[in-house]
């Protein structure tokens, strides 16, 4: 009986050794396998869907938008490795060369970016690296892209006949992109890498009259501030007007428009300051910092209190690496290849079934 026990014994100890190694090698085959390098000799392609909802008798039907004009402009480019990098002339600007593209992580990260990004392509007429215009069936198809980073913006259009404006948000895009099922890259027939987008869309039946406001904040010790300093405001990406902001009008401009359209601004910076823009709404706030004004010095807490559990980085904390580089986490959701898994339990678990094995085999010796 005691041998018998010993023999069913000795037999499961082999089982689970086998299966725990198996599992290990069948892992490591499917990682290495979704985590290959990017072709960068392949180009890419994005299908850019333009559809609307639009709400007849409370009911909410997707409306496809055709002659939506598109332009793509490739703000950073990407490695076999999946690491990013700005592209010129954006790597230039302030608040973008500031910032890691490859530390992204958040929504809220890009679209700190999206303004000083079209200021920058509007006030410098940037042209479009690619354009193309949706069809009947509210569907851009731009195929032949390098790789890489794109903003995507689509013009405002308006449909004079209905009286009916549609705008569409600016958003950025990466080529290529993951496959959240496969963990693979997602191809077109293998020939191209493709992206599948939907643009968010608005609308506005007989859009009304709306104010718009601008206001210049100073930071500095008045000393060297200019008498007053020019605006140019940009509409839909053009020139609408250049107007001139001083203490005489309280450093403050409004002007009114149709709703639907889209404004940016830009100041020609006074030499010695830097600027800053913001926006809430329809209201635009520059702010003026002067190259020496003394930083505000933080106060001393009287308690400073040391975090129980300090966290080492916040949304990533864990990256796998593709090769031996980081995994950029590029608009947070659209993440490189990996699969989050933490190899150390299934080795320890696999010597430990080796283990039971080894010291089952030689009690079952020293025995007979």
């Amino acid at each position: 009986m005691e041998k018998k026990f010993k023999a069913i014994k000795r037999i499961i100890g082999i089982i689970m050794t086998i299966l725990i190694m198996s599992s290990i090698f069948a892992c490591l085959g499917s990682t290495s396998q979704a985590r290959n390098r990017i072709d960068t000799s392949k180009k890419g392609t994005i299908r850019l869907s333009y559809k609307c909802d639009i709400t007849e008798d409370n009911v909410s039907n997707p409306m496809p938008i055709s002659g939506v004009n598109v332009h793509l402009y490739r703000i950073a480019s990407v490695n076999e490795a999946g690491a990013f990098a700005w592209e010129s002339p954006y790597a230039d600007i302030a608040e973008v060369s500031a910032v890691s593209v490859n530390k992204i992580s958040s929504a809220d990260e890009w679209n700190i970016l999206l303004g000083p990004i079209k200021t920058y392509i509007y006030t410098n007429s940037i042209s479009a690296d690619a354009n193309g215009i949706s069809d009947s069936d509210g569907t851009a198809v731009i195929s032949g892209l390098d790789l890489g980073v794109y903003l995507v913006v689509g013009d405002t259009l308006e449909d004079k006949s209905q009286n009916c404006t549609y705008t569409f948000t600016p958003f950025f895009a990466t080529i290529p992109t993951i496959d959240p099922e496969t963990d693979t890259w997602v191809y077109d027939n293998g020939d191209e890498y493709i992206v599948d987008v939907s643009a968010k869309c608005e609308y506005y039946l007989n859009p009304k009259e709306v104010q718009y406001n601008i206001y210049k904040n100073w930071v500095d010790n008045g000393t060297e501030r200019p008498e007053s300093i020019e605006v140019g405001i940009y509409l839909d990406g053009d020139l609408y007007q250049t107007v001139t902001l001083s203490a005489s009008n309280n450093w403050h401009y409004f002007w009114t428009y149709k709703e639907g359209h889209s404004f940016t601004i830009s100041e020609t910076v006074p030499a010695g300051y830097t600027v800053s823009y913001s926006q809430n709404g329809n209201v635009f706030t520059m702010t003026n910092t002067g190259n020496d004004t003394p930083p505000t010095t933080p106060s001393e807490p009287e308690n400073p209190k040391t975090p129980d559990n300090p966290v080492e980085e916040v949304l990533g904390a864990v990256r796998l690496a593709i090769t031996e580089d980081d995994t950029p986490e590029v608009l947070g959701a659209t993440r490189l290849p990996q699969t989050g898994q933490i190899w150390w339990p299934v080795f320890a678990l696999a010597l430990i079934g080796i283990g039971f094995f080894t010291v089952g085999f030689i009690s079952d010796k020293k025995s007979a």
